[in-house]
């Protein structure tokens, strides 16, 4: 039975609990229809042929796919990424059939069992941990106010309960191994990917991208709350964002470190993206070795739309980190059967339903992928790691016992950001009725499906926080993907093949089709790792049957060529993003512009800000860029001039929004007051003025005033 068990390096497949010898990705268990061919020493050169042949034909089909996609009829690139897809299939199912395992594979670590009084000890210890949870859940239950102290024992819980795990696993004392070479050539390569990644990430974060949306300053002032103590580092809910209190205290961290700005909170967020990446490679690399493994985490550290979520400060790169630990967990705990893993997988499960909502897919991608795993193996995955199964629901639990009594207490506050976003409510329905011109919920679904599925190479994403109208994926990494759409991530057949498939086809299910306007990036921000290893394994098995073909040379021919593609893809979404993305798509908008002018004229002039009835500087944005300025927020109220109340010791600067509708008159009036005032004219694309600044000097106030009294 293919449960895709793993290593320490790659695949590693168990029957009944028990290793067995490799089997290459798509290769039939004995006793099945593929029994009798068994693989010979040497692979048929023309299936092995056909096969390239056949993704070479994928290959043309999806180049002229993605031509079309971003030709003035988009549409006309369906039949080829259709095509694409097929013939990928067909490709990868001929060269995966004879394509030789791994020789790097390996069997899952045997770790002795302990001594009957250290397993007790490791025991008393978990149940330890898991008392210590109940106690800060019935604590917060009692006196909400005690939540400091509630996670001090709540920490002390977790702790206690994975040393005793680590205990009852009976782990021999480490001993320090000169590392192979290998090793440090896979390190040295992890090591620039990770560089790489930072390198994208990292530059002028404060300032690119430019535009400061309201949602990622609403996570900066929550963060700030945590900061002043008025919410709590984790017990506490804010259902605007549909996170609780542990969310923002990740940014407080970085804040209260790096500064308290948008330096502070946007590092959080390149951290926690760079992080990812080290968690695909480490998550691929037990499923699939280490070559598929160092390709997806690079085409994730390149990727535009990954790079923009680790700019900014908003908490949704925190759901592809908890997703991530998740999964690398769980397929760990099912080749090792170790108990401590099986404790994190829980862990990182309570982690995902603590973050950004997005991740809390991760519970179901682990029940189908367990489900699948007991319905193959009839019972025998069961019985094998009925301990396991057990720890890691004893781990989700002691994670977020306190945390339930939380969401107890708050009506709605669990599902109520998510349930506002599904299509079938009432007014999303109605919104979705009038904005598609259909009658129905089944025609809405058809045309999410459809958007949906066009997001990657044809319509892109409808949501603020990205704004990208074009293909998600550069035309590189997207044709590749078209290629594996069906031979890679459509594998039902195999534990790592359902585990894929539900990671991706469930988060654009649930994520997307189900819930408004899609498709809405932030929602499938947590499959993005799982979408960018269709194209490294599509690589991974075009680049095995060239070697198999021609040996070490071709091999290393091919290896350059996956060095160009790469390059290529690196020059894409940098230009699409750096060139285009963040300075014509989506500039600063009209309240990032706002603050910051009022930033730099604030320390010397009282600013009196006009214009219509939302412009103001207490909308999210400029309240975390510019906290306490010394304002006066006129919105559309009509304004006395000269001004009688005039500050002391500065100035007085207008900010005049140019969108109102009577922005004439208004800046007639101040013009007439204040004759000697300096004028400056702020844009907010070229050609497209947003505001005027009209700066008045503290003689010309104080000069005006007594004019005016003595008439």
């Amino acid at each position: 039975m293919d449960t895709d068990a793993v290593g320490s390096n790659a695949v590693v497949h168990v029957e009944g609990g028990q290793p067995v010898p490799p089997r290459p990705l798509g290769e039939r268990p004995r006793g099945s229809a593929g029994e009798g061919r068994a693989r010979t020493a040497a692979p048929p050169w023309r299936q092995t042929l056909g096969g390239l042949g056949t993704l070479a034909v994928a290959t043309g089909l999806a180049v002229v796919g993605q031509q079309r996609a971003t030709s003035a009829e988009p549409e006309s690139a369906w039949p080829w990424l259709v095509a694409a897809a097929v013939a990928g299939l067909v490709g990868v199912r001929l060269l995966e059939r004879w394509l030789p395992a791994d020789p790097m594979l390996s069997a899952p670590v045997a770790w002795p069992s302990p001594a009957r009084r250290r397993r007790r000890g490791g025991l008393g210890l978990l149940g330890v941990g898991g008392l210590l949870s109940l106690v800060a859940a019935g604590l917060l239950a009692l006196r909400p106010a005690a939540a400091d102290m509630a996670t001090s024992l709540w920490l002390l819980g977790v702790l206690a309960a994975a040393v005793g795990a680590f205990v009852v696993d009976g782990h021999r004392p480490l001993r320090p191994r000169r590392p192979r070479r290998r090793a440090l050539v896979e390190a040295g390569l992890l090591l620039a990917v990770l560089g790489l990644a930072v390198w994208l990430r990292l530059p002028d974060v404060a300032t690119v991208p430019a535009n400061v949306h309201g949602d990622e300053a609403d996570v900066g002032l929550l963060a700030r709350n945590v900061l002043a103590g008025r919410m709590p580092l984790v017990f506490a809910t804010a259902p605007a964002a549909e996170a609780t209190a542990l969310t923002f205290s990740l940014h407080a961290a970085t804040m209260r470190l790096f500064g308290d700005d948008l330096f502070g909170l946007r590092l959080a967020a390149v951290i926690e993206g760079s992080l990812s990446v080290v968690l695909l490679y480490l998550l691929a690399r037990r499923l699939w070795g280490t070559r598929p493994a160092l390709l997806g985490a690079t085409f994730m550290a390149i990727a535009a739309w990954h790079i923009h979520f680790s700019r900014t400060g908003f908490h949704y790169m925190q759901g592809v980190d908890a997703t991530l630990l998740v999964l690398y967990f769980l397929v760990r705990a099912g080749a090792g059967r170790r108990l401590l893993d099986w404790l994190l997988c829980g862990f990182s499960l309570g982690l995902s339903i603590d973050v950004y909502y997005a991740a809390r897919l991760a519970p179901v991608i682990v029940v189908v992928y367990l489900g699948y795993r007991a319905l193959r193996e009839r019972g025998a995955f069961v019985r094998a790691h009925a301990a396991g199964l057990l720890a890691l629901g004893f781990g989700a639990l002691v994670f977020l016992g306190p945390m339930l009594t939380v969401y107890g207490r708050s009506d709605g506050s669990f599902s109520q950001r998510a349930l506002a976003v599904l299509v079938s409510s009432p007014q999303n329905l109605q919104h979705e009725l009038d904005a598609y011109h259909v009658s129905t919920l089944q025609e809405v679904l058809a045309i999410q499906t459809v958007h949906t599925l066009e997001a990657f190479h044809i319509r892109g994403e409808t949501s603020l926080e990205y704004g990208h109208p074009g293909p998600l994926f550069d035309p590189w990494t997207g044709g590749l993907l078209a290629i594996g759409a069906l031979g890679v991530l459509l594998r039902p057949w195999s534990g790592r093949g359902i585990l894929l498939a539900a990671w991706v086809w469930l988060a654009l299910l649930l994520g997307s089709v189900l819930t408004t306007d899609a498709l809405f990036s932030p929602h499938i921000l947590v499959a993005v790792p799982a979408l960018v290893l269709a194209p490294a394994l599509v690589l991974e098995c075009a680049w095995r049957g060239v070697a198999v073909l021609s040996g070490r040379v071709g091999s290393v021919a091919f290896g350059g060529l996956v060095l160009v593609v790469l390059g290529l893809a690196l020059q894409a979404n940098v230009h699409d993003y750096f060139d285009v993305q963040v300075t014509e798509r989506q500039p600063a908008g009209r309240f990032t512009i706002l603050s910051n002018v009022a930033q730099q004229t604030n320390a010397q002039y009282r600013l009196y800000v006009i214009g219509r009835d939302d412009w103001t500087l207490t909308y999210d944005t400029p309240r975390f860029l510019i906290p306490n300025p010394d304002a006066v927020d006129v919105r559309n109220a009509p304004l006395a001039l000269p001004l009688q109340q005039i500050p002391p010791d500065k100035g007085v600067a207008f900010l005049v929004e140019t969108s109102a509708p009577d922005v004439a008159q208004r800046l007639q009036q101040i013009r007439q007051a204040y004759p000697g005032g300096q004028e400056d004219t702020f844009f907010e694309r070229p050609e497209q003025p947003l505001l005027v600044r009209y700066r008045v000097e503290p003689a010309e106030l104080v000069a005006a005033k007594g004019a005016a009294q003595r008439e």
